[in-house]
C-alpha cells in the first residue's frame, strides 16, 4: 500500500519561554549551529570534562563556567539574543546566573 498523499512540511510550534540551564546549554554546545553563532560555547565542553563520574557532583569550576558562558549570554546586543532566540524557536528565553560579585541575577528576553 502506497500512500499518494502530498507530503506537508512539519508544523513547528515555538515555544513560550526556554530556561537556559545546565542541559539546554550542553545541548547548545554540541549543536554545531550553536557553536558556529556562539563561539563562546566551546567553554563548556572544557567545563563538562572536569566533571567527576564516580558519584556525578559538579565541582565549582563547572558551575563557574556554566556561569561565565550565561554571563556572555546576557551581555549579547539585542540582534545576538534575537538570533538565540530563533534558534531555540523560542518567544522569551529566561536565564538565571551569579555576576562577579556573586549576585544571583535573573534576566528575561
Amino acid at each position: 500500500m502506497q500512500n499518494d498523499a502530498p507530503k506537508s512540511e512539519p508544523v513547528i510550534i515555538p515555544r513560550t519561554v526556554v530556561h537556559l540551564e545546565e542541559g539546554i546549554l550542553v545541548s547548545m554546545a554540541v549543536n554545531e549551529k550553536f557553536r558556529q553563532a556562539f563561539p563562546f560555547l566551546q567553554t563548556i565542553n572544557a567545563a563538562r570534562s572536569t566533571q567527576k563520574t564516580c558519584c556525578g557532583r559538579k565541582t565549582a569550576q563547572n558551575w563557574q563556567e556554566l556561569d561565565q558562558v550565561k554571563q556572555q549570554i546576557a551581555g549579547l546586543d539585542s540582534e545576538r539574543k534575537r538570533q538565540l532566540k530563533q534558534l531555540l524557536n523560542a518567544e522569551e528565553v529566561r536565564l538565571v546566573y551569579r555576576d562577579a560579585s556573586g549576585r544571583t541575577i535573573q534576566l528575561s528576553f
